[in-house]
Parts: structure tokens; sequence; C-alpha cells
């Protein structure tokens, strides 16, 4: 069946549900504020984004409404309603115009003259234009992740069931309670999303992956916006556009943006901009409209996400250092009186009624104060400051001051002091492992020491080259030294601030410098501008709101740069302190001393520079421009009669099969089902201009790999196979035992109850799961099955295969099986413990150096080897060691490994008569003195240079049942002659001998890639 969707249909249906409405409403609100049109435009859009799955939640949660299409079609009237009633209030309809965008006025004697304002309207829109446009081509419903389709599955219930349960029993049954209460303002908003579009049509779960898919550039562009507001209301709009332009384009934000990611992570951009925004402009400004935005957004920020944690260390932290900075400088205590007032109408609608009441309501069924009380934490400071301020006389103001610092002091070391430091840990334990389970994820791993790539030219890293034969290698030598004096001041204070952070929150980060690099220069440049901000703060022509930017960078700043799942925080928010730098820069030369050029030169300059860093971020690698060009070609898995015709002629050139079936009826063999329609190689097909750029990429023009790779990423055939049959073919209910990772595809795709998943909601299920796969017997799998709900367990090929080696995500159950059995712990790396090294495979490695293997016959062979290191045998050499790069690193391998002749390895001649090479003990013989058969399979053998032994074949060993073997005239079968507890795991029986006893052999995809097994009844 064609997945059939028309995303101009969806994106009309966007405007009407949700950005028409709140534009009536951003109009209404801001009637005579100094926003221009297009700020209006995208506030509105936003308060539609978040205003439109909030009221079918509420109704929910306080009427016990569940969803349905007549609620999404309620939900948008009263949205309309809203708006039309502050339209006909604030009487928007008198003085009704339209923004003056002409830029040809002939009539002034300039044909081209456009305002400053217009200019940057013109250029924040096509900012965003191309934010939404570099992200949105890869949309479809097998995008290949793996946490977007847990949170997918909350609409899934939505429309199914019309709730989210308390208790799902979806995993994790019956050791812990689970739901998918979790993100109510995006579950609600793709249901509604998903019954307009269809017009209440029957759930089908991959029209609902496509649609969720639109969701993150959408929030992309939301985000992007608000960093402009954000930076333009403490700068300039000016400044708010480079920063918004040098964010948009950092390569991490894009690919976590881009259509396919829906998970917390978009939402969490866009509302946590949403809110560091409103609640900047709320302290600069006195309308109350803005707190009670600001509260809004710190609802959706809540409702959305995971990153609330974020907003509240931002504002504890800036609030207290605010309020004393107001009470040492100010006279009156009117800045402490505004603060207040912002902080308590924020702390009243978003923290206690938003989030102690509402989020805590729908997802634990009571009320919880933990963020409150945090919150309420800064407030009582800036209370307590302003009534001395107000009561005091001057003279003991500065004592009071004292006083109260040192109680706080006292109290933060106290007992009572331990929510505050859980505060702050729960932002900077993230920065190192705390359970084992941490160290097998790879986003939770160190973060690297260079950023380019990641977050772009901004962040570039430089090292000294060798030779300096080209102007390339001149100039890279040339930045490098300039960087250097400013890389080793900022890894000092950077290192400096960790250490604070570990003294005062009793934490065991640890940091790592980072290479020189662009990224470097520019947080010394933050540090100066926060410098001359104070400075500017004590002379009273600052208002402090570097604190507030000081408060929200620099800890997840730091974070990022230490932890790989948080680097996108720290290039996000590395943007903006660009942006705030550039903006201090600027203010240098608003000094009334300057006049005229002076003044008004180095200003230009300064946004000169900014504009140069955006058009060099955006032409990075050639990534933006790339996904701009893929989003504008046709795929075939999209409208495949469009392609008809390039198919008929790459099918009379490559002869190939399934795209010569695709061009002789594109509907129909796309209509066969997902893998057909959304098929990687005739996808790929579509954007490459050349068939041959499918095996040779490199020789392809630079803009085309890579928008056809992340335009055409998606699950392996394997997966939509093997979730297709459990959907089909096992009852309503079924639970699958698998590793975690798969767990979110079981539910979504798979339709049907998981035993373990992507959340880690039990860590101890997940180790006892990999002790199943690898220790236990089969009858204990079997009993701890049972005892979990679950009759089928999942075998895949990416638990054991590494490309041309065994590894995978072996490595990760090894390292959990023996963490659960307590033989390793968190405080050792994976592949540290002896443990682990019990439960790998036999590799060799094959010489050139001669052996015998029968005197009598003269049979020879080639020695094999083990490598080890001490009394752990490795599977695999390391790369180190290959081709040293000089003879400190070959004589340090040789020092640290060593190789043991273990095998010969010659032919030998199998029942049915055929010959294959296999392998010897050269420490047993027979009766006659021949070496003793090793009766194991060659497999994935690859020719490796090694400093110990020269070029070696690498193979690895592998036992199985079959009686193909003659050992000294007897039939046997090379099982018995196994060797390390691997080949004894439930995995390798599922994948290498394709059974288990007491299990029966369910299905297996065509490829072999998954096996599924049912307990025999």
């Amino acid at each position: 069946m064609f997945l059939s969707f028309d995303l101009l249909v969806f994106l009309g249906w966007l405007f009407v549900s949700s950005f028409l409405p709140g534009a009536i409403l951003s109009f209404s609100i801001f009637r005579k504020d100094e926003f221009n049109f297009i700020e209006k435009l995208f506030i509105g859009f936003a308060l539609g984004f978040v205003l439109l799955p909030l009221i079918p939640f509420l109704l929910y949660l306080f009427l016990g409404i569940k969803y349905s299409y007549t609620i999404a079609l309620f939900a948008v009237g009263l949205l309309y309603l809203m708006a039309f009633a502050f339209f006909v209030k604030n009487k928007v309809y008198e003085n009704i115009t339209f923004p003056d965008l002409t830029i040809l006025k002939p009539e002034k004697g300039n044909l081209f003259e456009v305002s400053t304002e217009h200019l940057i309207s013109i250029a924040l829109l096509v900012i965003l234009v191309i934010t939404y446009l570099v992200r949105i081509g890869s949309y479809g419903p097998i995008f290949m992740e793996l946490d977007p389709y847990y949170y997918t599955y909350m609409s899934t219930q939505l429309l199914t069931v019309g709730e989210n349960p308390f208790n799902d029993t979806t995993a994790w049954y019956p050791e812990v309670t689970v739901s998918h209460r979790d993100i109510p303002a995006i579950s609600y908003l793709e249901s509604t999303w998903y019954t307009l579009y269809t017009g209440g049509g029957a759930y089908d779960n991959m029209l609902l992956s496509v649609i969720a898919s639109m969701y993150p550039p959408i929030a992309a562009v939301l985000a992007v916006f608000f960093i402009y507001l954000l930076v333009s209301a403490v700068t300039k709009r000016e400044f708010g556009l480079i920063t918004a332009g040098l964010a948009t384009f950092i390569p991490i934000f894009i690919y976590k943006l881009a259509s396919g990611e829906q998970e917390v992570q978009p939402y969490a951009f866009f509302a946590l901009f949403f809110f560091y925004a409103m609640y900047v402009i709320s302290l600069r400004r006195k309308e109350i409209i803005f707190p009670i935005l600001a509260s809004l957004a710190w609802i959706a920020l809540g409702l959305g996400s995971s990153s609330q944690v974020l907003a509240l260390v931002g504002v504890l932290l800036f609030t207290i250092a605010q309020s004393i900075l107001f009470f040492l400088r100010d006279d009156d205590h009117e800045g402490l009186k505004h603060l207040l007032t912002v902080n308590g109408i924020i702390f009243v609608l978003g923290v206690f009624i938003g989030s102690a009441i509402v989020k805590s309501l729908f997802e634990v069924g009571t009320i919880s104060l933990s963020n409150a009380l945090t919150f309420a934490i800064p407030i009582l400071f800036s209370g307590v400051l302003y009534l001395v301020k107000q009561k005091l006389p001057k003279e003991q103001q500065i004592v009071a001051l004292g006083a109260i610092l040192i109680l706080g002091l006292v109290v933060y070391v106290s007992p009572f002091g331990e929510h505050i430091k859980e505060v702050g840990r729960a932002t900077f334990q993230i920065a190192q492992y705390n359970a084992p389970l941490d160290r097998t994820i790879a986003e939770q791993g160190v973060a690297p020491t260079a950023f380019g790539g990641q977050i772009g030219f901004i962040a570039q890293e430089y090292s000294f080259p060798k030779t300096l034969d080209s102007i390339p290698n001149f100039f890279n030598a040339l930045a490098f030294l300039i960087l250097i004096p400013f890389s080793l001041i900022s890894n000092l204070v950077l290192y400096l601030f960790v250490s604070a952070v570990n003294l005062t929150l009793n934490t065991g980060i640890s940091y790592n410098d980072k290479d020189v690099s662009l990224l470097l220069f520019w947080f010394f440049l933050y540090l100066l501008s926060i410098v001359y901000a104070l400075f500017r703060f004590i002379k009273k022509e600052d208002d402090g709101l570097f604190l507030f930017f000081l408060a929200i960078i620099l800890p997840p700043f730091v974070v990022g740069l230490l932890k790989a799942k948080y680097t996108i925080y720290a290039a996000v928010l590395f943007a903006i302190a660009i942006g705030v730098t550039l903006g201090q820069v600027g203010k240098v030369f608003e000094d009334p001393k300057h006049h005229g050029v002076v003044k008004k030169f180095p200003q230009s300059f300064v946004l000169i520079i900014g504009a140069l860093f955006v058009i060099l971020q955006f032409a990075h690698m050639g990534l933006a421009p790339s996904l701009l060009w893929g989003s504008l070609q046709t795929t075939f898995q999209n409208n495949p009669d469009a392609l008809a015709a390039k198919f008929s002629v790459l099918c009379s050139v490559t002869n190939d099969g399934d795209v010569c079936a695709a061009a002789k009826d594109p509907m129909g063999y796309a209509s066969q089902g997902t893998n057909f329609q959304y098929d990687q190689k005739l996808c790929m097909l579509s954007m490459f201009s050349n068939p041959t750029y499918l095996q040779s990429p490199s020789t392809a023009p630079f803009w085309e790999p890579q928008a056809t790779y992340l335009r055409c990423t998606r699950l392996s055939d394997y997966w939509i196979n093997s979730m297709e049959w459990i959907k089909n073919n096992t009852e309503p209910g079924a639970r699958i035992v698998s590793w975690w990772y798969y767990g979110h595809w079981i539910n979504f795709f798979g339709e049907r109850n998981a035993v373990v998943r992507n959340e880690h909601a039990s860590h101890k299920m997940i180790g006892d799961v990999a002790h199943g796969y690898l220790d236990a017997t089969p009858q204990q799998l079997k009993d701890w099955m049972i005892a979990h709900d679950s009759k089928y367990a999942l075998f895949d090929v990416e638990l054991i295969s590494g490309g041309n080696s065994l590894g995978g995500k072996y490595g990760a159950l090894n390292y959990l099986s023996c963490a659960r059995d307590n033989e390793t712990t968190v405080l050792k790396q994976p592949g540290e413990s002896v443990c682990e090294a019990e439960h790998l495979w036999e590799t060799i490695f094959v010489s050139q150096i001669p052996c015998t293997i029968s005197s009598l016959t003269n049979k020879t062979g080639l020695t094999a080897y083990k490598l080890k290191v001490g009394d752990i045998t490795l599977p695999y050499y390391p790369s180190d060691c290959m081709q040293p790069a000089n003879s400190q690193i070959a004589d340090q391998c040789r020092m640290v490994y060593q190789v043991v002749p273990t095998y010969c390895v010659g032919e030998t001649t199998l029942v049915n008569g055929q010959k294959t090479p296999t392998t010897f003990y050269l420490n047993e013989t027979y009766p006659n003195g021949d070496l003793k058969l090793n009766k194991a399979q060659l497999a994935l053998p690859a020719q490796l240079p090694t400093i110990h032994l020269g070029t070696v074949t690498q193979a690895t060993l592998i036992y199985t049942n079959d009686p193909i073997w003659l050992d000294n005239g007897v039939v046997k079968s090379g099982y018995e002659d196994r060797k390390g507890k691997f080949y004894d795991s439930n995995l390798y029986h599922a994948m290498f001998l394709g059974n288990i006893p007491g299990f029966k052999l369910v299905y297996t995809s065509p490829d072999g890639a998954v096996r599924i097994f049912k307990i025999e009844e």
C-alpha cells in the first residue's frame, strides 16, 4: 500500500490551525508595541504552536475529556475565538495597515530605497525560510533513529485510546510502572495535526510518523527566531540577525532538528529560547504581558521537554547575582522591585501552576513542589534584599547583606542545602558516568577536543602543519600561532570553572584541554565582554542582563564541551555568546565621545565581520548549501511517477532490476510495501545526477552526497520486515524481549509490548537481558522471560557484527552482563575486565611463518597467533600498532601486547570430500605425532599490517553442531572444541547455530539479520 502525504496540504492545515489564529492574537496583543511586522507574526506563530495543543490537554487533565477529532476541531475553534476576542477588545480593526515593504521609490529620486528595518526583516525572513528548508528534506516514516518513536507513540495512544494511561505496561513489566505521560505539548500537537490532516480518519502508524516528522523543522524556525529576538533585546536587531544566522547553520543543530528527529530536543530549543527572550524583555520593559508570556513559555518548556532545569538554574544564578549587584550599586530599590515582580509572576503562573500543578498532575497524579521550592529561593533572596534596602539605613545595609550571605552559606553546607546541590548536580553530573549503562551509550561519551565538524566554522580548530609549502598550510600555521594564547587562557578558565563546580557540588567531573580553535578565541572575547559589561553596569550604563546571559550560557556550554550528548546546547549557546560579544563591541563605539565617521565606521565594521562569519558558517563543509539544494529535489518515495522518465534512462544504462521495475510501473512498485516505496537505492538515485555516484560518492559534486545521505537515511529493510512480522503474526498484547535499542520500534512499528527499551527505566532489567543473552542457560532465559510476560526473544546481527569482524553492540552487552554479575564496575571502561575477556570469541592472526602439521605426510601450514595483554586475550589488533607513527609507539606496542603461537592453519578434508582451511593445535598431537585437529571454521578473514608479525590474516573461529569434520577418521561436529563462554551464549546459539533449546525459531528476516524465537509450549 502506497503511503500518500502532501506536504503543501499539511502546511495549509498548519497555517489555518496555528499560524493564522496565533498571528491574529499576536497583532492584537502587540497592537501598539515596537515589535515589527515579522516579529509580531512569528511571536503569533509561537503562540499558536503552544496554545493549540494546550487546549485539548487541559480539557483532558481537568475535565477528563479524551482526545478525539471533535476535540481537535473545538481546540482550533477556541483558539480563533480567543484571537478574535483580543482583536475586538483592543480594536485592532480600527487601524489595520500593511507594512510598507516597497523598495522601488523613483518619486524620491532614488530608485532603490529601503530602510534598515526592512532589510533586517527581509534578511530574517530569508534566514527562517532557509532554516526550514535545510531541515525538511529528510521527512518520512522510517527515518533512522531510536528515541523519536518513543515520543511519537504518545500520539499513538491519543489517536487510538484518547489518552495516555498512567500504567500502559508497554515495557518494563512487571518491575517498573511506566507511562507515556511525558510531553503532552508535543503529543497533543502531533495528534491534532494528524486528525486535521486526515479529517478524523483511521489511525495509520506510518502516516503519523510522517506527520510527526514535520515538527522538528518548525520548532527549529521558532527557536532561531527567538534566538534573534533574545539577542536583539539586549543589543540591536542587526546583532540578533547575525546570531540567528550563526546558530541556524550549526551542523549539529541542523542534524538534530531535521525532519525525523521528533523527540524532545527540537521543542526544548524552541521553548527554552521563547522563555529566555520573554524573560529578558520582561526585565527591560514594564508591561505585564511579557512575564505572562514568559510563564507560558515556561509551561511549554515543562510540557514539551525535559530541559526545564536549564531555565531553572539560569534564573536561580542570575537572580541571586543580579540582586546583589542591584543592592550594592543602586541607592533605590526599584531594580530589585522589578526583578522581584517579574520572577513573582513567573513563579505563580509558570512554576507553581504550570509545573507544580499541571505538569505534575499529568505525569504522576500528584502535586510536586520540587521546582517551585528551587525557584522560590532566588525570589526569597531578592525579597529579603528588597526589604533590607527599603527598611534599613544605608550604613547598615552592607552589614545585613554580609549576614544574609553568611546565613546562606551555612544553609548551603547544611543538610537543608542538599536540595540546591541536587539542582546543580542535575546540570553537571550529566558530564560524568554515573552507571555502567552510561559508558555503553555513544552520546553519553566524552566530547571531542575539536568541534569544527559539529559546531561549524565559528569553532574551527587549527594545528601547525608539517610543511608550509602551500597557501592553506601557511594560513593554518598563522591562525594557529595567533590563536594559541587565547586558547591557553580559555582552557585555563574552563579548567578552573570545572574545578570550582567539583568543589561546590562535590562532583567528579574532569576537564580535558580543547584544541586551539576559534571556539576558544570567541570564548575569550566573550569573557572580556562580560568584564566590559560589568564595568558599564557599575557606571549605571548597563542594566546587568550580561549576568543573565552568563548564567544561561556558561554551565551548559561547559557541560557540552565535556559530554557528547550535550554538545548541541554548547553549540547554540556559543552562537549566542558571539552575538552578545559583538553587541558589546558595538556599544564601545556608541560612546557619546565618538562622533560621525569615527562612531559609525567601527560599528559597520563589526556588522561586516558578523555577516562574514554567517556566510562562512553557512558555507562550512558545504552542508547547509547541500541540504538547501537537496530539499528542492523530488525523490521516488514522495512522488514515484515523477521519477519514471529518469529511471527509464537509468534502466537502460544500468539494467538494475529494481530501477527497471520502478521505471516500468512506479506506483505499482512503490505500493508493494514500505521497503519498496522507501527503497534507499531508489531514493539515492533520485538525488544523484549520475548513477555512478552511488558507488563513488566522492566523485559527485560536493552538494549531492550530504543531501542524499541525510534525505535517504532510513531504518534497514530487515528492521521494517521484522517489525511488520511482529505486528501481523504475534498475538495482541504480546511482549517481545530484545536489546533495549529496539524497544521503541517494537512499540511503534510492531505495535506490541517490549520488555526493555530506550528510556532505561530499569538498569537492572537491561543488565538482566544482557545476562540472559550472554551468560544464562536457555532454561534460565526462558524462566526470566516467563516472569516478565514474554514469549518472544529477538536476536539481531547488529548485536555481534561490526562490519568485517564481530563486534557491533556486543561490547555493550558483554560489559553490562559482567556489571550485572558484579564482575566489573562503572569505574572500569568496557573491555577492561577478565569477565568480558572470558565472553569473547576466538580471533587468530595467521602469519607467514610455516609450521608442520604432519611430519609423516609432510603436510605444513602457517602459524596462527593470539594477541594478549597480560592474561586477557584480545579479539582485535589495535589500530595504533598496525602502522605506528613513530618508533616510540612501535616499542610501546611490543611491550604492551604479546603474540602467543596457538594454532597451525592448514587444509583438512571434510566428510563430503571438500577441502577447507582450519586450525590444528600446536601443543596437542595424535598418537602418530600429527597435530590434533581443532574443528573450527575460519570466518571474516581480513589482511592486517602488524608491528609484531608483519602482514597477517585476521580470522574469527566459528564452531557449529554440523557433523562435517573427520577427526582422526571419526565424524564429528566442531562444537565440542569451542573455547570461551561466547560459544555457549544464547546469542551465539540464535545467530550462528539457529536454535536455542526450549525455543522455536518462528521468524528469520530475508537476509538473516534478525531472528525471533518463541518459547515452546
